[in-house]
């Protein structure tokens, strides 16, 4: 069984990114439902018992046949998408450390020019999706954008922050200006969660 993961911080503190209402409504109504159709997707199949990433990788690849599930796919692919999104935040501030600002400045020369690539991708992307940090298969760290709810470990690669631009995840509190939500996001983030997730 598949559950939603549990929050370790105040949202009512992240208020400097999104409200409580759009916490509500995305975490308790988007990323609950998606949970659910998995959950009852799953139930009696080969996939009872597999992790997130599993069910994803399973029902994408299809050992057994051609034919893709899309269905659970979608819900699972939004499932992982919105673990990764939900658990990076804090509601206190927390720095990038000295390793991770290193890795930062070999793969984008400063911390600057990786958050304005960071923001230049995901102003860049049309319609819904996402913008991500992720490890390729050679180790390098990379910007880059998925569509709809595609995620990076379809490609292999290591997604290490993520940032949700589907039209829920803001319009509550930006409505069309989703450049300021981009430009906030750096507010809430808990850096000390993304180097763990690149180590």
């Amino acid at each position: 069984m598949i559950e939603k993961i549990n929050l370790k911080y105040d949202t009512s503190l992240i208020d400097n990114f999104i409200s409580s209402e759009t916490f509500y409504y995305h975490y308790s109504k988007h990323y609950q439902t998606y949970v659910d159709n998995v959950n009852k997707a799953i139930k009696n199949t080969k996939y009872e018992g597999f992790s997130i990433t599993d069910i994803i990788m399973w029902s994408y690849d299809t050992f057994e046949s051609d034919v893709i599930d899309e269905p659970l796919l979608n819900n699972a692919l939004q499932v992982f998408n919105h673990q990764l999104y939900f658990e990076q935040f804090t509601d206190k501030p927390v720095k990038m450390n000295d390793n991770f600002l290193e890795i930062i400045n070999k793969n984008f020369g400063s911390l600057e020019n990786f958050k304005k690539e960071f923001e230049e991708k995901a102003n860049s992307l049309f319609g819904s999706g996402y913008v991500w940090l992720s490890i390729n298969y050679v180790g390098e760290c990379i910007i880059h954008t998925t569509k709809d709810g595609n995620n990076p470990i379809q490609s292999y690669w290591k997604p290490i922050l993520c940032l949700d631009l589907w039209e829920h995840s803001y319009y509550i509190d930006y409505r069309n200006d989703r450049k300021k939500y981009i430009e906030n996001f750096w507010n809430i983030i808990d850096w000390n969660i993304i180097y763990e997730r690149y180590i």
